[in-house]
């Protein structure tokens, strides 16, 4: 970022005996690094893409939007509380939905390729402030059990296994049904005269 050029870096062999440590060159600077690097650009390029569905962390997240055949659901951040279509709710099972959604890897990606119909769940994820936003959608099973995903933006159709998707769905109808908050949650239970 806020170069013109190409970051050139060049990866020897093993600098010592033991072999955890390579010969590097950056931009001309020769360096002993320790670094999966080439490991990973031993890869065939399409092993590159990344396997996550969302991009953005959970304390990112401001923001959900959530639409399938059930309807549409709106979670959003107010302070250090969630509300569920403007309503406070439990702050708990949105936070798991969150950590489930953000934590889903795909078991395969690869070129976005052929049509899936139309998306069975699709997700709005939002954060700071409106200035991230992606859509994830997600398509009927195959045969196989696995899930068509996809991101808007990513030429790329993620392959989520049957787990992670009944996890998903799972967190999804908790979070809708959660109840709200009682009066007293939260508050600290006085200590004894002790």
């Amino acid at each position: 970022e806020g170069r013109e050029e190409a970051l050139r870096i060049e990866i020897g062999g093993p600098a010592g005996a033991e072999g955890d440590l390579r010969l590097a060159r950056v931009s001309g600077q020769l360096v002993e690094i320790r670094t999966e690097l080439a490991t990973a650009l031993g890869r065939a390029p399409e092993e590159w893409r990344s396997r996550s569905w969302a991009s953005l962390e959970v304390f990112q997240v401001d923001r959900l939007e959530v639409r399938d055949a059930t309807g549409e659901t709106v979670f959003e951040r107010d302070g250090g509380e969630w509300l569920r279509d403007g309503a406070p709710v439990q702050y708990e099972p949105v936070s798991e939905l969150l950590y489930a959604l953000t934590g889903v890897e795909a078991d395969s990606a690869m070129p976005a390729a052929g049509a899936h119909g139309e998306p069975i769940l699709t997700l709005v994820l939002s954060g700071d402030e409106g200035e991230r936003r992606e859509s994830l959608s997600l398509f009927a099973a195959t045969d196989a059990g696995a899930s068509p995903a996809r991101v808007d933006g990513r030429e790329v159709t993620l392959v989520l296994g049957e787990g992670a998707v009944a996890d998903l769905l799972l967190k999804l109808a908790e979070a809708r049904s959660a109840a709200e908050p009682s009066p007293d949650d939260g508050e600290l239970e006085p200590l004894g005269e002790d």
